[in-house]
């Protein structure tokens, strides 16, 4: 069985914590890396949202062609 989504997240923000408070750079820097790597993710999203729905309207237009029409 997959780890439970809440246990996910909850290791992945401690993981990030421990990587922020072990790397000795400075928060004012960290900071401007933390929106660098927002604005990455954000992209990201845009672009899944994107081919999620490129997929589904592919699908929709397979099945309209793979259905018989009656004349």
């Amino acid at each position: 069985m997959d780890k439970p989504l809440p246990l996910k997240i909850q290791e992945f923000q401690q993981s990030i914590s421990h990587i922020i408070q072990d790397s000795g750079i400075p928060i004012y820097i960290l900071k401007y890396q933390i929106k660098d790597l927002l604005s990455e993710i954000e992209n990201l999203e845009q672009d899944f949202a994107q081919r999620e729905i490129n997929e589904y309207y592919e699908s929709q237009k397979q099945t309209e062609e793979e259905t018989p029409t009656e004349t």
